[in-house]
């Protein structure tokens, strides 16, 4: 087919940037400790959703991290 879009599609090649679990949980502490003081700013709120959709490991550890601080918390 002549001026096919899927002939003229060049997927874009993005990096793929590897990130160790110790990464994602010391992030996931940063923003567990930021909601513990007080409540996020609308940019801080957006910018956590936004790491949480980047990978399904965020939300874990995000949860583990949360967890961390409700078992301490007096």
């Amino acid at each position: 087919m002549r001026g096919s879009p899927l002939r003229s599609y060049e997927p874009t090649r993005q990096k793929t940037v590897l990130v160790t679990s110790e990464e994602i949980d010391t992030r996931a502490a940063k923003w567990a400790a930021s909601g513990d003081r007080g409540e996020l700013s609308e940019a801080e709120q957006a910018a956590l959703e936004a790491w949480l959709a980047e990978d399904r490991r965020h939300l874990g550890a995000y949860a583990r991290a949360r967890a961390v601080f409700a078992d301490v918390a007096p």
